[in-house]
């Protein structure tokens, strides 16, 4: 007898007790009760040669202190194939890692739209609108009302076509061809299906895009009776968009003739760009440009046409506030310089800001509620600059070391990023929680380049978070600041802003940490 050792993967048995001239079948047998590694599934070696069941370990000078190597699994200790299967991201599909993060954070990973022929347009307005995310949702999830099924009006081809390509926005993850959208928007409307000589598509205009959609959906996102009730509004594009203005007609070559008022509800403001009698260089001034001005209508009283003077004024806020920005318009031929009648672009610069107040184009009425938000909102801002007197008294009384920890670049960057996080979660708040202040942020732009409605190409521009928006140049997104998005004004042949859309700011105290 002899007392060798063997190492078995970490496991090692020393002074094993073994006859070398009963072979190593036996050998084996004894390994088998101390690891549970089968028989035939022990490989044993010495000195780098493997042990055949019919080798002689004698005659191979194994004696006592030789040391052998096993290999083998134990019953039991299989390897078996997971019940889950682990993917890393770069095995993932693009659809599954679009699903993966909206499933973690509720973001959505960026998918362009692939142009399909002049569709330029309808992509970068389908884009924008996919911020307003009270829309966004209510397309996803939208089915048809019992009875609603087979009936093939407008808004439910639209909204049928809607709920697609939303959800395909959200969790595609790579660009994709909006084909069934684009083909129910050329059925619906058969403008938008208008070719040239060749047979090719024809440029669009945005504004009607948006326009016509926004029209389509509002005939199916109806309502429940009871939200109908509280709300006052029919429909969910009313309830966004809706803007109530008061429109006021006064008679300026008969002053004793009443006052003409009415009411009337639209869904966009225009920015009128006149630069020659009017200068516009911000969109507040155009916007009141377009609110008021001359008109010639027949008068009762004097039985004839008289000039009146037209003035409206917003009586009631929309959740979401567009603004059009009127660039393009119809020049007439001429014999001098040579050039075709057609639509023109008045390519003035007029600027937009990050945040719109709308409080000069509100009626009497109105501003005094927004009063109370502004008066709330400025004690808002005295007890912040207050804290942040008293935070600075109290940072100042500190030790140095203390400082130094305070101002560590991860304590900054962690201290930004909350920011971020609380600014977003005040824009996207749920109306209503708040008061009005009048005041609005923007949310997403659609931009014209070129000179001519017929032609040029348009691209949307949408807000992501904090300072960060992202530019949907069809199947093209890329990430831009918004310093970037402010300098969309106009003034050459660069993109220039055509639509904006605003989200309503309201006044709310903030949460306590």
């Amino acid at each position: 007898m002899i007392k060798v050792q063997v190492k078995w993967n970490k496991t090692t048995f020393d002074n094993l007790e073994i006859d070398a001239a009963l072979g190593v079948e036996v050998l084996k047998a004894q390994l088998f009760d101390l690891s549970n590694v089968p028989v035939d599934k022990q490989k044993l070696m010495f000195k780098g040669k493997i042990l055949k069941d019919d080798t002689d370990m004698v005659a191979l000078g194994i004696t006592t202190g030789s040391q052998l190597l096993m290999m083998g699994t134990a019953i039991g200790g299989e390897l078996k194939k997971p019940e889950t299967v682990i993917k890393f991201v770069e095995d993932m599909t693009p659809e599954e890692r679009a699903r993966i993060l909206h499933e973690k954070t509720g973001e959505a990973l960026p998918a362009g739209l692939v142009n399909l022929g002049n569709t330029c347009y309808m992509n970068a307005t389908v884009q924008s609108l996919k911020r307003v995310n009270e829309l966004k949702d209510a397309l996803k999830n939208y089915n048809p009302a019992p009875g609603q099924q087979a009936v093939f009006d407008q808004g439910t081809i639209m909204s049928k076509a809607g709920k697609g390509l939303f959800t395909n926005l959200d969790f595609k993850g790579e660009p994709f061809e909006p084909v069934q959208f684009v083909q129910a928007m050329r059925t619906v409307y058969p403008q938008f299906d208008e070719t040239d000589d060749h047979g090719h598509h024809k440029q669009q205009d945005a504004e009607e895009c948006y326009t016509s959609l926004l029209s389509a959906f509002k005939s199916a996102l109806t309502l429940p009776p009871e939200e109908r009730a509280e709300s006052g509004f029919n429909d969910l594009i009313e309830k966004l968009f809706s803007i109530e203005l008061v429109t006021t007609l006064k008679n300026k070559e008969e002053p004793e003739e009443p006052v003409e008022e009415k009411k009337e509800q639209v869904l966009r403001l225009s920015c009128h760009i006149d630069s020659s009698t009017n200068h516009v260089n911000h969109v507040s001034e155009g916007i009141k440009l377009s609110l008021e001005g001359d008109i010639e209508k027949q008068s009762a009283l004097l039985g004839r046409n008289c000039v009146y003077f037209k003035q409206q004024k917003v009586n009631k806020l929309p959740s979401y506030l567009t603004v059009h920005f009127v660039r393009f318009y119809w020049k007439k031929d001429s014999v001098t310089s040579g050039t075709k009648a057609g639509k023109a672009k008045i390519l003035k610069s007029v600027q937009f800001p990050k945040v719109l107040d709308v409080y000069d184009h509100c009626t009497d009425e109105l501003k005094k509620s927004l009063d109370l938000g502004r008066e709330f909102e400025r004690k808002l801002r005295e007890e912040e600059d207050a804290r942040r007197l008293t935070g600075k008294a109290d940072a100042e009384m500190k030790d140095e070391e203390q400082k130094v920890v305070a101002t560590k670049p991860i304590d900054k960057f962690m201290q930004k990023a909350q920011e971020i996080k609380r600014a977003d979660e005040d824009l996207y708040r749920p109306h209503g929680q708040g008061l009005d202040a009048g005041h609005y942020q923007l949310v997403a732009v659609v931009t014209h380049k070129g000179r001519s409605a017929d032609g040029g190409h348009y691209v949307g521009w949408v807000h992501k978070s904090g300072d960060e928006w992202l530019q949907y140049d069809d199947d093209i997104v890329t990430t831009v600041k918004v310093d970037e998005i402010l300098m969309l004004k106009g003034g050459g042949d660069w993109h220039t802003a055509y639509l904006c859309i605003y989200r309503k700011l309201e006044v709310c105290k903030p949460q306590q940490e």
